[in-house]
Formats: structure tokens, C-alpha cells, sequence
């Protein structure tokens, strides 16, 4: 994936919101979040509550596609 990998809810929010800030993508809190919501199915809340919650392979690598179409500064609603 990276320089690392990401193995919990808040490491990859927290990993995704530096990638998005180093890009200047706009609102890259929201676009963490988003994201990882939406490969989870988990509300923005539960992501934050259970934020030491192991993450999938699987779910890594369907947020980290989405996260590299956002790094292209793509719209979020072209990508959720």
C-alpha cells in the first residue's frame, strides 16, 4: 500500500487525512472518513468510537482505490 500499512479504523483515518493534506485535497478529514464509511459500511461515528478496530484486507484495499481517485483531487459524490 504504502510506507505503511494501516491496520485499524484510526490508523488509516489518521494515515488517509496526511495523504489528502500533503495533496491539498479540500476537506481531507471529511474525505477520510467518507471513504472509509462507505468500504465499511460504518457510520462516521462508529469509525471514530471504534477506531482500534481491526481493518480487512480487503476493506484496505477498496479504501485505499478510493483514496488514490481522491488524491486525483476527484469530486467525492464521483466516487461514492
Amino acid at each position: 500500500m504504502s510506507e505503511i500499512d494501516p491496520q485499524t479504523l484510526g490508523e488509516w483515518l489518521k494515515w488517509a487525512t496526511r495523504k489528502f493534506r500533503a495533496k491539498q485535497v479540500e476537506s481531507p478529514d471529511l474525505s477520510a472518513s467518507l471513504i472509509l464509511s462507505d468500504v465499511t459500511g460504518f457510520s462516521r461515528s462508529k469509525l471514530i468510537g471504534f477506531a482500534e478496530e481491526p481493518l480487512s484486507a480487503d476493506h484496505q484495499d477498496r479504501a485505499y482505490c478510493l483514496l488514490q481517485r481522491r488524491l486525483r483531487h476527484e469530486p467525492m459524490a464521483y466516487i461514492l
